[in-house]
């Protein structure tokens, strides 16, 4: 009886931790960039941002800067470079994660199989109010099959959290 109570008690708290972990509002900052104008635009734009677009997650500005060839791995395998800024605007500190960043192909598999490369990474961490960290995502894909790169703003939101940028566009 005492392990259901403790079981209990468990999911009540991991459902309650869920319900609270709600995904971040994204709104494009750089209506220019993304050809979008209006919330409604905003919404359907997310999923083919062009690179550039700054995006706001309620005070949390992301951007892909660049995606580009990176240098081989320790492997000797190809990877793509995804060069990212976070500029956190709000009141609070905001956290940075290289691990929430992946790279679909034209099939739509999406990987973040992070490649050991020779050079620093964005890694993670939390950004203080009015801080800015830029830094590159080394993913293991050759850059001529990188289609678009995802970011994925909360563990918690499922595929309709996830923003897209088009690589090329």
């Amino acid at each position: 009886m005492k392990k259901l109570a403790l079981l209990t008690l468990a999911l009540m708290c991991i459902l309650l931790m869920a319900m609270g972990c709600d995904s971040p509002t994204a709104t494009i900052t750089d209506e220019s960039s993304a050809g979008a104008s209006g919330e409604g635009a905003n919404e359907q734009d997310l999923t083919d941002l062009a690179i550039g677009t700054v995006i706001d997650l309620d005070g949390l500005k992301v951007s892909v800067d660049e995606v580009k060839k990176g240098p081989k791995d320790l492997l000797d395998k190809a990877t793509t470079e995804v060069v990212v800024t976070y500029t956190n605007n709000a009141e609070a500190s905001k956290s940075f994660n290289e691990w929430d960043w992946k790279i679909e192909d034209a099939s739509g598999v999406r990987a973040n199989d992070f490649a050991m490369v020779d050079a620093d990474g964005l890694g993670s961490g939390d950004l203080a109010p009015g801080g800015t960290k830029t830094g590159s995502v080394f993913i293991t894909i050759s850059f001529d099959k990188a289609k678009k790169v995802v970011f994925e703003p909360s563990f918690w939101g499922g595929d309709e959290s996830l923003i897209f940028w088009t690589v090329g566009k």
